[in-house]
């Protein structure tokens, strides 16, 4: 437990910065190889969109899946691990909505997507200033890209099946960008941060 100057109690303890970095850096595969199906889901739907509700519904279902199991593992490693998690579950049930739930149409498709990367989005945000610890410059990144993005489809419900695909395969493509270079630099974080000196971080339980 810690308090802060401002008589706050804090439950949480002060762990090296390395150590968090050496806990990230387990998992770094996995965010490569999310990365990479993302990269690849994203340039499917950009270059050969699928059709019809029930199937675009399957597709994006997919998407939000993979961003719910790639958050899920960086809460594995977050100091605020709540809140990161929570980002991850969100996906993750709007995912298997989409994809278990029949009779769906694009507009509702569509809004349920947007509704899902602007909560992820905002709680990645607030997470990513809160912490300000390792790697919260990426979640910060991806935080205001899924913000971005959710707003352009709610903001547009009445969009054609054609353009909600376009912006869900472009979203794809820049997530899956992001996620591959943070895996190599969560890869060789420990490296940098022990060449640096190191640090401390608390981390809340």
């Amino acid at each position: 437990m810690t308090s802060t100057g401002s008589n706050e109690v804090v439950v949480g303890a002060v762990v090296p910065l390395e150590d968090v970095a050496k806990a990230a850096a387990q998992y770094w595969w996995l965010i490569l190889l999310g990365g990479l199906i993302s990269l690849g889901l994203g340039f499917f739907l950009v270059f050969h969109p699928v059709k019809g509700a029930h199937s675009i519904a399957i597709v994006i279902g997919l998407y939000l899946v993979l961003v719910g199991v790639v958050d899920l593992i960086h809460s594995l490693s977050a100091e605020h691990k709540a809140p990161a998690m929570a980002a991850g579950l969100i996906a993750l049930v709007l995912g298997l909505i989409l994809m278990f739930k029949s009779g769906l149409t694009i507009n509702f498709i569509a809004v349920l997507w947007g509704i899902g990367f602007i909560i992820s989005g905002l709680v990645r945000i607030v997470v990513a200033i809160a912490e300000r610890g390792y790697g919260w410059g990426w979640r910060l990144v991806l935080g205001f890209l899924g913000l971005g993005l959710g707003a352009v489809v709610v903001s547009n419900p009445t969009a054609t099946a054609g353009v909600v695909v376009f912006i869900v395969g472009l979203s794809s493509i820049l997530t899956g960008i992001t996620w591959t270079v943070m895996s190599f630099s969560l890869r060789s974080a420990p490296k940098r941060i022990a060449a640096a000196g190191g640090g401390d971080v608390v981390v809340i339980f």
